[in-house]
């Protein structure tokens, strides 16, 4: 068993490394674990040494809400890479001129936050589509798991780089760009496997402002009637669907969760929707002019709770049949376990629409590369929530190509392993045959147990 003491006396004076009791942000997962803060690229290689020295593992997937799936193993090494330095340009670059597809570049530092990435793209007037305004998110959760806006024209942000540096297990400083394209749509959703990332490359578009429409409709009208949903997705260029179930409870009627109440918000460019209590939350005004970086919204900042997640992805088809279908299922289950006395949604439902981001593992898309995403937040300990989100992941399964939302506790979920083996079985091995290609980890030090179990292990 490795100590504290005995990791350090490998590590030598620097970097410091301090035993731990690691939380994720929504608290779902909590270990002992060694927790190593590096500056530079050297500190790197002498943890990866001292790694490869002592048979211990390492992770490093930025500062966002983890889920368990991504975690360090207990007793393993967590590098954090907040204060990384580039040895070669600043934290945050800003390339000279045009590639050669016309856009402005950036390279960013994997350890820098997306709210300091936004303040960047303000001051030089340039945006990162698929983004959103979250503190806690580092550039490196761009493409750990795919994020993305509710923006059906944009892409996942992943999409949107052009190379990657990563430090594999042996410690060379390798880089990757689309030229490679294979390469790339393994690093675009890596799950933490792909080596430790040293910077990204962005292609980046001209900042704009965009006006923003916030409404009261019903599930019905709203997510259930197509032709509506049709036209609401049409009027801009993003909308943000907002569901807090049981808003329309009364005493003396049974609950129809399609009468609750949810808060549309269209861009236009771009719209935003959500129950009648958002306005605490979401600061629903009516109309409203904001520039695109402030516009955007994404949900697990907006609550201060401990919370489970849950989220499936569907290709959008261009009658939009598939949300009625995958809504309809979920209104299902809420209505059997309301009548068992259980509400097991206490946060909020949050419906998105966005491109595709060209990774195996990404989000299939339809209608011309635009995918569906259904996330479920509720505060953790809520009773029914295991039970709940199993059998709707059952019903959710069964659709064509379905898959989960890799930064949601999908690793829990029942039958996760069977679903994943079967229903993307051709992906799964594309993203190992790439990774294996690339000879990242010739060490197994980016492994982790839940990775190891769900993806890697025989049947």
């Amino acid at each position: 068993m490795v100590d504290e003491a005995r990791l350090q006396d490998e590590l030598g004076p620097s970097p410091r490394v301090f035993l731990v009791e690691y939380t994720n942000k929504t608290q779902t997962y909590s270990e002992n674990i060694f927790q190593v803060d590096v500056q530079n690229l050297e500190e790197i290689r002498n943890v990866l040494k001292a790694a490869r020295t002592l048979g211990l593992r390492v992770r490093a997937v930025g500062g966002g809400y983890n889920p368990i799936a991504l975690c360090p193993d207990r007793g393993q090494i967590q590098l954090r890479l907040h204060d990384l330095k580039r040895f070669d340009g600043p934290r945050l670059e800003l390339h000279e001129g045009f590639d050669k597809f016309g856009f402005r570049t950036m390279t960013v530092a994997s350890g820098v936050s997306q709210e300091d990435m936004m303040d960047f793209f303000l001051n030089h007037k340039l945006y990162l589509p698929g983004t959103s305004k979250q503190s806690s998110l580092q550039a490196m959760d761009l493409i750990t798991t795919p994020q993305h806006a509710s923006f059906p024209g944009h892409k996942c942000a992943s999409a949107y780089a052009s190379q990657i540096r990563f430090v594999d297990s042996g410690g060379r400083l390798r880089v990757i760009s689309d030229e490679n394209p294979d390469a790339m749509s393994f690093m675009r959703c890596n799950l933490g496997l792909s080596g430790l990332i040293y910077d990204i490359t962005f292609r980046l578009r001209p900042l704009i402002h965009v006006e923003v429409n916030d409404a009261f409709d019903d599930v019905e009208s709203v997510l259930l009637d197509t032709n509506a949903l049709k036209s609401t997705l049409a009027e801009g260029m993003a909308t943000e669907i907002y569901w807090f179930p049981y808003n329309s409870c009364h005493f003396g009627k049974d609950w129809e969760p399609e009468d609750d109440k949810l808060t549309p918000e269209v861009l236009v460019g771009a719209t935003r929707r959500g129950a009648m209590m958002t306005s605490r939350m979401l600061d629903c005004r009516g109309e409203t002019t904001q520039k695109v970086t402030d516009a955007i919204y994404s949900w697990p900042e907006k609550h201060p709770f401990p919370s489970h997640s849950f989220g499936f992805s569907f290709p959008l088809d261009e009658d939009l049949d598939i949300v009625k279908d995958v809504i309809k299922m979920l209104c299902t289950q809420l209505k059997r376990f309301n009548k068992q006395n259980k509400y097991p949604i206490n946060l909020m439902i949050q419906v998105q629409f966005s491109g595709g981001c060209e990774s195996f593992l990404g989000p299939v898309t339809g209608n011309g590369g635009k995918a569906l995403h259904v996330y479920l937040l509720s505060i953790l300990g809520t009773e029914g929530w295991d039970e709940f989100t199993g059998a709707l992941a059952a019903d959710w399964m069964h659709v064509t190509s379905a898959r989960p939302c890799w930064d949601t506790e999908w690793s829990t979920v029942p039958n996760m392993r069977t679903f994943l083996l079967k229903n993307m079985k051709k992906e799964l091995t594309k993203f190992k045959t790439a990774r294996k290609e690339l000879e990242i980890d010739r060490h197994n030090l980016f492994m982790n147990n839940s990775i190891q179990q769900l993806l890697y292990a025989e049947s």
